[in-house]
């Protein structure tokens, strides 16, 4: 796997993509009579000039961008994404936070032969929906400032959108913002910060802020030692199956980073050890396997 797929891979499991707007789109079935008589009263709605139904239609076009068929491929055509690019676009433009959000994602996500990235104007409809208070569009802001995509890097203005989306409860957020204050990135370093932020997402149920927090009290990081405490959140995780994905992630970073720049080699290799370590203290015999190999076990951590 070529490394900067692989350094992108790491991001995102590192900075969780989730959250979500005050009101999450649902899923629209189609085929039923009844399915048919609801589209064309909404596309009726929606021509006449209402905000809210302009949304809904522009989500009922768009609902299978985000999910594929069993043989990979898109389940949305592109004259589907068109149209549902056409709607969310009405909404937005009539200052709709969360079709504002869906075409920023659309526009800075979505590509295909027909359809190209539009990353500029994705940027400015996120930036309209967070400063309207929509904590999926501040998150987004933040991972994207946070890994220069689409935008200079400004860890600092990264740590201000997880900030406002936090505040809204958003445990994707809140964890991202306890990965900057554990780091020092953005903010003044301060692990009793990193900790408190950790917490209110693991409570939440983010698996990765579980490991976290697992990590702080195994290592008295920003909290007392307390291997018991550990031990809980890194099972809490594990019984999300974060395990496998660590495991996983981890193994692919740690065996195919020989095209990775000599200056970052030593910052991945240790991000790869780290998430087969997560891995290993959620009960993986794998990861415990591969790290005993390479002498980067926890077991003496959890035995001393």
């Amino acid at each position: 796997m070529p490394y900067k797929l692989l350094f992108s891979c790491l991001l995102l499991f590192t900075l969780p993509l989730g959250g979500g707007c005050p009101s999450e789109p649902c899923c629209v079935p189609f085929g039923s009579k009844e399915d048919e008589r609801i589209f064309k009263e909404y596309h009726a709605s929606a021509e006449r000039g209402d905000v809210e139904t302009q949304y809904w239609l522009g989500v009922m076009y768009c609902q299978r961008i985000w999910r594929w068929r069993e043989d990979g491929s898109m389940g949305a055509t592109e004259e589907d994404i068109k149209e549902g690019i056409k709607w969310h676009r009405r909404a937005a433009e009539q200052g709709h936070a969360e079709a504002q959000y869906e075409l920023g994602k659309i526009l800075t996500t979505f590509h295909s032969d027909k359809i190209d990235k539009e990353e500029g104007e994705g940027i400015k409809w996120y930036r309209k929906a967070a400063e309207q208070g929509c904590y999926n569009a501040q998150y987004a802001l933040g991972v994207r400032y946070s890994a220069g995509w689409s935008v200079p890097k400004d860890t600092t203005e990264a740590v201000k959108w997880y900030r406002k989306a936090a505040e809204q409860q958003d445990m994707s957020a809140q964890c991202a913002l306890g990965r900057h204050y554990f780091d020092g990135i953005g903010v003044p370093q301060d692990k009793a910060e990193a900790v408190r932020w950790f917490r209110k997402a693991a409570e939440q149920g983010n698996r990765i802020a579980q490991c976290e927090l697992g990590w702080c009290y195994l290592y008295g990081e920003g909290v007392p030692k307390d291997k018991e405490e550990a031990m809980k959140w890194f099972q809490k995780s594990a019984k999300q199956n974060y395990h496998e994905m660590c495991y996983s992630l981890g193994k692919s970073i740690f065996l195919n980073n020989a095209d990775c720049p000599e200056y970052q080699k030593e910052e991945v290799k240790n991000h790869a050890i780290k998430m087969l370590r997560w891995a290993e203290l959620m009960g993986h015999e794998e990861a415990a396997k591969l790290l005993q190999e390479i002498g980067a076990s926890n077991v003496s951590e959890l035995q001393s």
